[in-house]
């Protein structure tokens, strides 16, 4: 199993959750701090909401196991 790694590169604490399609593993959000990264295991490909306190914006986009993303 793989790890999606996100890190907040914004001014404000930005509030994740990964999908998890077909497999276990946590679903709710998780509060993550600026210039801080968290990791979810998934095997499978799987999309990521995050919501920005920065800018009260959301943003969604599809994550793969062993790679790495930033919000902001």
């Amino acid at each position: 199993m793989g790890s999606v790694l996100i890190k907040n590169n914004t001014r404000g604490i930005i509030h994740v959750r990964v999908t998890a399609a077909a497999e276990q593993g946590h679903q709710g959000f998780f509060d993550i701090q600026p210039g801080q990264t968290e990791a979810w295991g998934r095997k499978n490909w799987e999309v990521a909401f995050a919501l920005r306190d920065d800018n009260s914006q959301t943003e969604t986009f599809v994550v793969a196991p062993d790679k790495a993303y930033t919000v902001g």
